[in-house]
């Protein structure tokens, strides 16, 4: 391609996004005091006890007259060091009604941090209103008298912005991406399309987004055989964005962490997944060591910069890392992916979660959280943050503290933590219906079967929005007892292990299954709610039938505005309400044209699938005003289990989507079937007759540990599923190119 279509497509793709871009997003002007210490000289706490130990110097910070403000402290300890470079700044938000007070103390308080108690050296305050104006920086040694110096710097500004990005638009770097990917994709067309239906121009390029279910290790086994086929029929520089969620966001995050997307690394990336899954991480879950050294990270990390945690840290976070990532990359965090997708030679991907509200149902308030490379984004709210400075400490829209980046393998347990809630129920043995969903199904069904709904569908938390310190996570109802695995003995032997151990089993260790972070929109003073559809309308999706769907589904209107007062925030596993992270990408500032979804839910049996995660999915694109084409519900809650599924655009806006599922239909029926695995049933049985969601199953949602022969069918499973049908992805992929097309010649005419 020549650079006049290059710099042609770059202009295009601007235009496409100047009109989020250009939407002013309320922000209230905040005067803003910040305080950055420099560097420390010369601390002491006395002649002779310098002798025998250094000082390790140490400062507090609190602007006690400003309602609500809390003290800060110094993060960055240097041993034995009295005279050092400390470089951290922290703001405080400067109320309307004290902008002219005549008196603004900040005191700060100088220590020598000690393993048990800090010893307290000095006290020295320094009076913001009467010694500097707004838009005044003063540069200032305080003098702790004979115990050291303290140089500062003292800013007083009136800020218009937050410190986060406030915008509907997508962030300046994925829009960068976008320019590089796209190129990569209209190449890659070139080579599966026949010369007739090609894109005329870069411009006519589709987007075409990947979308993977939850499932634990059953959706990253099942990944492994759908990547394979798609690489193999040549479709996976098609992709712009990879999204996904609990066990296919393990997967994802795995595999960019590990650099296994690309053909010539994947099979060495599923090699090692495939070794590691033969190890139990139930039982490494109950592992002393285990155990020991993730209390020591966690002394090393989060309790060293008082971050919050919760079970989740540990399962399925820590656990789950150390299995997929390995404990050589325990250390890497979501912005070290960037170098990765830098060049648009893989997708972008994007992890989904679920920010959830204290006192009412999930179905009620939650907002989606979008993790990707470049940013920690809440699209409803207009809200995006740079990943390393998540964890960190916020006030009124801005960094207070600055903390180390959350680990991936934190990520992983917060995209994830559906399990930690399965945890509960493997225990306790409940089980709950989701009485609504399930009804509306059987009232669909003609043979009048009863049918279960495989998914969580409610959070409850715990209280309302008060400035309590400790904001205890949501509770949860479960749908379905997760299934017994094949060995019962070991199902057994792992509830009687984890039953004894209060740490399992307390109130507040089943309660406290959400991840849990500082809440950066902690003292916002304007904060407003958008669709994931800025500038659609929730009802304008929502007639006939669609309406109904969504009243079953229980997905309600999104009125409610996020916490800005407590003190952390909740975020789940977005499987509890929705087992596919299809909204995400159908969101218009990401312009989708075709969406192809590996489903790995488990339905009630290999027999009967009722399509609830596509009719969830649905439901909350309609309420959020995204487009998601039509569909005869009826003839879907009557289908037989099927492992491809159409479902074309109702109009040049509107993506197609594929939906890919696993159900072992065709595959077991194979004869002479030949499979890539050398593994062998000892029983002598067919490799491809094998039962997926029945009950005995290897595939259990809670089966965290594969042998080879397990791991390959399931994989073998989805590669077939996917490779049969390579020739309607081909298609699709044309039809977008026109629909694509003809939308440009609409906007054409439109603009004359």
């Amino acid at each position: 391609m020549s650079t006049e279509d290059l710099i042609d497509f770059y202009h295009f793709e601007d235009s496409q996004h100047q009109r989020y871009d250009n939407y002013q997003v309320k922000f209230n002007p905040t005067v803003v005091l910040t305080l950055k210490l420099l560097r420390c000289r010369k601390v002491s706490v006395s002649f002779w006890r310098d002798k025998f130990d250094k000082p390790d110097p140490q400062f507090k910070i609190s602007c006690p007259s400003i309602p609500g403000s809390k003290e800060v402290n110094t993060l960055n300890i240097k041993e034995n060091t009295p005279t050092c470079e400390i470089n951290e700044t922290f703001k405080f938000i400067i109320p309307d009604e004290m902008k002219d007070v005549d008196s603004l103390p900040v005191v700060i308080k100088l220590f020598d941090r000690d393993v048990f108690s800090d010893d307290f050296i000095g006290k020295k305050t320094i009076d913001a209103a009467k010694e500097l104006q707004l838009g005044e920086t003063i540069f200032k040694t305080i003098d702790f008298d004979s115990h050291g110096e303290l140089d500062v710097e003292v800013t007083k500004t009136l800020r218009r912005s937050p410190d986060f990005r406030h915008s509907l638009g997508l962030h300046p770097d994925e829009k960068k991406f976008r320019k590089k990917r796209l190129p990569v994709v209209y190449e890659s067309l070139k080579k599966i399309l026949g010369s007739g239906k090609l894109p005329k121009s870069l411009n006519e390029t589709p987007v075409v987004s990947l979308v993977t279910s939850g499932g634990g290790y059953r959706a990253a086994v099942g990944m492994c055989g759908a990547m394979e086929a798609l690489n193999d029929a040549g479709l996976m520089d098609i992709f712009t964005y990879a999204a996904g969620l609990s066990g296919s966001a393990w997967y994802l995050m795995s595999a960019y962490a590990l650099k296994g997307i690309l053909p010539d690394s994947q099979q060495k990336f599923h090699q090692g997944l495939r070794e590691k899954f033969e190890n139990s991480l139930t039982w490494d879950m109950v592992n002393p060591i285990t155990f020991a050294s993730y209390k020591k990270y966690l002394k090393q990390t989060k309790d060293r910069y008082k971050q919050p945690h919760s079970f989740v840290d540990y399962f399925p976070g820590y656990l789950v890392g150390k299995h997929m990532l390995g404990k050589k990359n325990m250390d890497t965090k979501i912005t070290d992916l960037q170098d990765y997708v830098k060049d648009g030679k893989v997708p972008l991907p994007i992890f989904a979660s679920l920010h959830v509200k204290s006192s009412v149902r999930a179905s009620t308030f939650h907002a989606y959280l979008e993790q990707t490379p470049y940013e920690v984004a809440l699209p409803e709210f207009a809200m995006g943050l740079a990943p390393d400075t998540v964890g960190s400490t916020w006030t009124g829209g801005f960094l207070v503290n600055k903390r180390p980046e959350l680990p991936l393998h934190f990520s992983q347990g917060m995209t994830g933590c559906a399990f930690s809630i399965l945890l509960q129920t493997f225990l306790k043995d409940g089980n709950e219906d989701s009485v609504e969903l399930s009804k509306f199904i059987d009232s669909e069904r003609i043979d009048g079967k009863k049918a279960k709904v495989n998914r969580l569908v409610e959070v409850e938390s715990d209280d309302s929005d008060t400035e309590d310190d400790e904001d205890e996570a949501p509770t949860y109802v479960m749908t379905k007892t997760p299934t017994k695995t094949k060995d019962s003995k070991t199902h057994q032997a792992l509830v009687n292990s984890l039953s004894g151990i209060s740490f399992f089993t307390n109130r507040n260790a089943l309660i406290g299954r959400s991840a849990k972070i500082i809440n950066f929109a902690f003292g916002l003073n304007s904060i407003e709610r958008y669709l994931l559809n800025p500038f659609g309308d929730d009802d304008m999706h929502c007639c006939g039938g669609k309406q109904e769907l969504i009243e079953k589904v229980g997905v309600q209107k999104a009125t409610m505005s996020m916490s800005t007062k407590k003190n952390t925030l909740s975020f789940v596993d977005a499987g509890i309400l929705f087992n596919t992270p299809t909204s995400v990408v159908l969101r218009p500032q990401r312009c989708p044209d075709l969406m192809i979804v590996m489903d790995f839910t488990a339905y009630e049996s290999d027999d009967a699938f009722d399509y609830s995660t596509v009719m969830s999915a649905a439901a909350h694109a309609w309420r959020a005003g995204l487009h998601f084409p039509q569909m005869d519900f009826e003839k879907i809650t009557n289908l037989p289990p099927k492992e491809f599924l159409i479902f074309p655009s109702d109009d040049d806006d509107c993506p197609t989507i594929l939906w890919f599922t696993l159900c072992n239909k065709t595959f077991k029926n194979l004869k002479d079937y030949t499979p890539r695995s050398k593994e062998r049933p000892k029983d002598g049985s067919k490799f491809n007759d094998f039962p997926v969601l029945n009950e005995g199953s290897a595939y259990s949602t809670f089966t965290f540990q594969y042998d080879k022969l397990d791991f390959d069918r399931l994989r073998e499973l989805m590669y077939f599923n996917v490779t049969s049908h390579i020739e309607e992805i081909k298609k699709a992929i044309e039809e977008a190119v026109v629909r694509r097309r003809r939308r440009l010649g609409k906007a054409a005419k439109n603009k004359y």
